[in-house]
This record gives C-alpha cells, structure tokens and sequence, in this order.
C-alpha cells in the first residue's frame, strides 16, 4: 500500500498512545484497528516496497520521518513473524516502529522500537541515523512516561456520575440536532439544528414555525430524539441523546412553559407569533456517551431515573468562573494542572467546572488533550469554589 494517502490523513488521536505520526508538512495519528488493517491488507497481498527511511534529528519538515503505527500490545499481522521478528515482514510497513497501547507491555513494545529503529538506521550505512534513532528511542520512553501518567491520574480522577452529567449536559446546553421522521424523504430520519430549553423534570422544551420540515413531520409522527453534545467540534466531548416523543404545550400549560423558556432566551420574541408553538419532549430514554476514546461504558437510563436526578450546583456558573480564570490566572491554572497531575503541560484553560472539579484544554509539545482536574472536596457553592482554586494554588506555591 503506497504511503501517500495517509499523508493526506487529518489528525486524530489515538485511545491511549499519543505519538505524532510524521510525515512532510504532516501530522497524524494512526489507530491500533487501522495500523492492523493496513499491515494485514498488504500482506495478504504479498505487497513488500522498501521501508521507509529515518530522518536524522536535524532533518527539516520537508524530510520524509520513521512512521509510527499503533496496535494494541502486540502487531496484529496476518504474517506470523510480525511478532517476534518484524524486519522480515512483507507489509510496506516492515520498517515502522510499532508502539503498544497497551500500558502493560512498554518493556517489550520499547525493545521492538530499539531493534527496529537500530536496525533500520544501522542499514543506511549512515551512523548519525543510529545515534539519530537512539535519540528517538529517548523521547518515546518519555512521552510513554508522560501517558502514563495521565491515565492513572484520570483513572482516579473524581468526577459526576454517568446519569448527573447527562442531566447536567441537558440542562446547561442550549443547542441541539433534533432528529423527526421525515415525510418528505419518506421516513428517513431528518436533523435540523433547533434551540431548546429544560423544565424542573429536565423535559426539553423548543419553539417551532409550521414552516420548519420537523414541526410537519412531529405532526404525523410525535416520535423523535435530541442529540446534545458539550463540543460539536470534538468528538471525545461527552453527549446526550435524548429519545422519547413531543408534545405541543397546552393552553392551561403554556404561559408556565413560556415563562421557563423565556429565562433561557429573554429576547424569543418570536415564541409569540402565530405561526409558533410551544413543543415539549418527554423522554422514553436518555443515552450519555462519555466521549470517543473514553474508558467510561455508556449509559442508557430510564426517564423515571433521569427526571429524580438533580443538576449540578456549579456547572450553571462554569461560563464566569472559566472566563475570569482564563483571562485573569492562565499561568495559575497551569501550576494547579501540573500539581495535580503530575506532569508538564504547554497551557491549560478551563473548559467545564462542577462541583467534583473541573476540566481543562492543555497541550504537551503542541499536541492538545483535555484533562480533568478534581477539586479536593466537593465544592459547596460557587463561592465554595474560589476557596477551592486558592487552596489548589496555595499547594504548588508552596513546594
């Protein structure tokens, strides 16, 4: 398989190792199940172009680089020696250096780098390439330290319950992909982008035109969902999916449900024109996915659960607090993530805060992740939380 089409991969990012995959002018990342897909493919094929060559350390982005693939403990390839000898494959990646995800086989995954990244500078005749490739061999134990950390500092990490953040998610969010069975497409499901509201029993509340596709469709068919993410731009961002079947407001009910939508939105001028109407969805289920790449299981819960839940005290507030520390305590905020967690980070900036803790964007040498940061105890209140992120502060400033 030729090299050029994973050059124009966009970046994504693997479950638990994190190393840039370089190429010219670009970065990526490969997944264990495509880095198997790509080796197994070639081989069953018999495919055995050259490896690709080292650069040396000094070389410029416009060098070709060492490919990085991920597998899963071990170099899944239909070709048994890719085990235990992977210089004798005949997949075009015979040459790359394999990293496991799996942190309970760094041992053996760093002596098939060592072997792979020697053995390939060693051939070039070149022997800048092997010290080059030793340097390599150094940074990578690194960043496997610095992941490893990570994730058992997140392991422990306290946060909300599946059922409170998807109730909290719900409530704080304001836009969402409603999704009607479409009677122009015949029954396909149809997405429209739709502004909503929350009840006291977390039932989303929207006001729909007669003019829009969905309101046509809820119509003949009530059934429908709500898709609610916390970053549309970011798939490992948790997401609610709300199911069940809507409603139109009545008389008797309308100036109540009027009034809780008007709170959210205060200028909905238009939740008075004739032609709207007040639509309320009563959940069958509600579905919360923690995010792509998460270690947490999904949840899927009963309406009667999700309406005894109560939302988080202090996520409402995360807008200010975020805000007033991101503009006013960057350098602040970093000091209490690397305390925290243990490890160096470029920048942090506060996402989401509740009352466990909260979550922040950081980077490590320009690769972005997000963390999540648990408070010492439960915050009591929004004032709680100051005392909280003083305390936090005081602890590195100290050491």
């Amino acid at each position: 398989m030729p090299l050029e089409p994973l050059m124009r991969m966009p970046a994504a990012m693997c479950t638990f190792a994190k190393i840039p995959f370089s190429f010219p002018s670009r970065t990526a990342m490969l997944s264990g199940a495509f880095a198997q897909l790509l080796c197994s493919s070639s081989c069953s094929r018999g495919a055995s172009p050259p490896p690709p060559p080292i650069s040396s350390a000094s070389s410029s982005s416009s060098s070709s680089l060492l490919p990085v693939l991920f597998a899963s403990n071990s170099f899944a390839c239909k070709e048994e020696v890719c085990s235990s000898r992977l210089g004798n494959c005949s997949c075009p990646f015979s040459g790359a250096v394999v990293v496991s995800s799996g942190l309970d086989n760094r041992s053996s995954s760093r002596r098939l780098m060592s072997r792979s990244l020697i053995s390939m500078a060693s051939s070039t005749g070149n022997p800048s390439q092997t010290i080059a490739a030793g340097e390599q061999l150094g940074d990578d134990a690194e960043e496997t330290e610095f992941w490893q950390q990570i994730e058992v500092h997140q392991k422990d990490a306290a946060r909300l319950t599946s059922l409170e953040e998807a109730r909290t998610l719900a409530d704080c969010s304001s836009i969402a992909m409603l999704s009607t069975i479409s009677q122009r497409y015949s029954g396909s499901p149809f997405g429209s982008l739709v502004l909503y509201a929350t009840d006291d029993d977390g039932c989303p509340i929207l006001a729909i035109s007669s003019l829009s596709p969905h309101t046509k469709d809820l119509e003949v068919n009530s059934k429908c969902s709500m898709l609610i993410a916390r970053d549309a731009m970011d798939i490992r961002d948790p997401s609610v999916t709300v199911i069940g079947e809507a409603e139109t407001v009545s008389d008797e009910d309308r100036a109540g449900v009027r009034a809780t939508y008007l709170k959210k939105y205060p200028d909905a001028f238009w939740v008075d024109f004739g032609d709207f109407r007040l639509v309320r969805l009563i959940p069958r289920k509600v579905r919360f996915f923690a995010g792509a790449g998460s270690m947490i299981i999904p949840g899927e819960f009963t309406w009667e659960e999700y309406k005894a839940t109560t939302v988080d005290p202090i996520a409402p507030f995360t807008t200010p607090i975020a805000g007033h520390m991101n503009r006013d305590h960057a350098e602040q905020t970093k000091e209490i993530v690397e305390s925290s967690v243990g490890v160096k980070i470029d920048y942090a900036k506060i996402l989401q805060v509740d009352r466990l803790g909260f979550t922040v964007e950081a980077a490590r040498k320009g690769t972005p992740l997000k963390l999540r940061v648990p408070f010492p105890r439960s915050a009591e209140n929004r004032k709680d939380v100051k005392n909280l992120i003083v305390e936090m502060l005081q602890g590195p400033t100290s050491s």
